[in-house]
């Protein structure tokens, strides 16, 4: 999936040591949902960051189509710099 490629491209390019360690998955029939934390540092400034998040993943065939991601933001934006 080229959009999902290119989106995990550009964050690693900015943060690392990313767990991709799902946590809670959430079988919603044709729609899966993955809840967990997003702990990485920013390679920049060098600050942590441990998000929660959650996935919405659309299923076609057994295979993924379109997810939604909702992240609590203000939780990075300190190690971004950003007050």
């Amino acid at each position: 999936m080229p959009a999902v490629e290119g989106a995990l491209m550009r964050s690693g390019a900015e943060w690392e040591f990313y767990n991709f360690q799902i946590e809670h998955p959430l079988d919603a029939g044709g729609t899966g949902v993955a809840l967990r934390r997003y702990p990485t540092r920013h390679k920049a400034k060098g600050a942590p960051r441990d998000c929660p998040l959650a996935r919405i993943w659309w299923l076609r065939e057994g295979k993924a189509v379109p997810f939604q991601q909702y992240a609590d933001t203000a939780k990075a934006h300190p190690a971004c710099g950003i007050r």
